[in-house]
């Protein structure tokens, strides 16, 4: 690719070779192929005024082809939509979805249904999109097609929980959930799970709402889906905030506000949670005295990865007080060691490396009978996981301990 060219260039120079190859006057069906390809591009590419003229003449072009005809037709209401022309877009989804039922294309109907949905949405005409979601959704599970029944049941019951409808909007959002599973797609999974923690949020089901929430975050993962990580995290905030209890919700909000990449509408969410609460420094040990040591690696895993993000002086608190922290934490020192140094071992190297120079430096401002329980406690540990792991461990503290010029033994 040339320098500066974009990478759909290419594609529309030979669109429109082709297009020139075959004039629409001789060869209909090969320029109508063509119109319909290049629209896609430019939609694809963001120009959707130029996609609209494309596909009005693939639509023309394909009058006598019934289903090429209704995607091109379907297609031309993507862009329509994407040009800020529900009303137009809503009647060509309308035409598509008839052509398709009439051609008997249940799949690519229901498709069509569901675009139709999205479009009332647009228009804030909530009957009409409840309406086409539901069909939508009802004709893809008679194709067995988990993924898109999902989809389509996540939008249904968004639309109900707006109409106020909370008890149906838990049962069509458990059903997507379900359908979702099926899919094996963990977006879809994360999807399903945020709209049934809104509507059991709204009901006042504290509990039901914040096990969705968690759903719903670990379906996002925060390096892959910055977005529904820290949505599912502020509404997690959220649902912990309305249940009192204060350091797991202010620990969320901290996890949305902090994600790379988080909506703007979930972090003020999460800061508006913030500024509710009280703050407080050791929430992350009060959320591991309530939980089961099995649990501390999932739970401290998250707070680590946030860390790694916030700014110098910050990381230099937080490590301050995880050292304290085990340090607090009596016969479960051990545990709270194991669970953060096994993190550690899943980061990159030059992460590990940084975090690992944190710590040390929050030990060298420890008492000297405090630094030495650390270290043994650190070298103990050392021990749980296999040879290749331990040796990388016990390499790194005592190359961070030198760089800092402590003396003491992390081995």
């Amino acid at each position: 690719m040339a320098g500066g060219e974009h990478p759909l260039d290419g594609a529309v120079r030979q669109l429109d070779a082709e297009l020139r190859q075959h004039p629409e006057d001789r060869y209909p069906v090969q320029h109508a192929t063509a119109r319909f390809h290049l629209g896609t591009v430019r939609l694809s590419e963001g120009r959707p005024d130029e996609a609209i003229t494309s596909l009005r003449t693939a639509v023309r072009l394909f009058a006598d082809l019934p289903v090429e005809r209704a995607k091109a037709v379907n297609m031309l209401g993507v862009a329509l939509r994407a040009a800020g022309a529900p009303a137009d877009a809503a009647e060509a989804f309308a035409d598509a979805e008839r052509a398709f039922g009439a051609a008997r294309q249940p799949l690519e109907q229901a498709a069509a249904t569901f675009n139709l949905g999205l479009t009332a949405l647009d228009e804030g005409d909530l009957p009409v999109a409840s309406q086409s979601f539901r069909r939508a959704r009802d004709r893809f599970a008679g194709e067995r097609a988990p993924a898109q029944t999902s989809a389509a049941g996540r939008e249904l019951a968004a639309v109900l929980l707006a109409q106020g409808r909370l008890d149906e909007a838990v049962e069509v959002a458990e059903e997507a959930s379900v359908q979702a599973e099926h899919a094996g797609e963990l977006a879809a999974i994360g999807g399903a799970a945020n709209v049934l923690g809104l509507a059991q949020l709204a009901r006042g089901r504290g509990e039901e709402a914040a096990a969705a929430f968690q759903v719903a975050a670990g379906a996002h993962p925060r390096l892959l889906r910055p977005e529904g990580y820290a949505m599912a995290k502020a509404n997690l905030a959220l649902a912990r905030e309305a249940l009192a209890e204060g350091p797991r919700a202010r620990l969320a909000a901290r996890q949305a506000r902090d994600t790379p990449g988080a909506p703007t509408a979930a972090r003020d969410h999460a800061l508006a949670v913030l500024r509710r609460l009280p703050d407080a420094p050791d929430d992350l040990m009060a959320v591991l005295d309530q939980e089961p040591v099995e649990r501390w690696p999932a739970v401290v895993r998250e707070e680590v990865t946030r860390w790694l993000d916030m700014a110098p002086g910050e990381q230099q608190e937080a490590a301050a007080a995880l050292v304290h922290g085990q340090l607090g934490r009596g016969r479960h020192s051990v545990d709270l060691a194991e669970a953060w140094m096994g993190v550690l071992l899943e980061l990159p190297p030059d992460a590990m490396e940084r975090f690992i120079h944190l710590v040390v430096g929050a030990v060298g401002t420890c008492d000297e009978h405090d630094g030495e329980r650390f270290r043994s406690e650190v070298a103990r540990t050392m021990a749980h996981f296999g040879v290749p792991q331990l040796l990388r461990l016990r390499d790194a503290f005592q190359a961070a301990a030198d760089r800092l010029g402590q003396d003491g033994s992390w081995s």
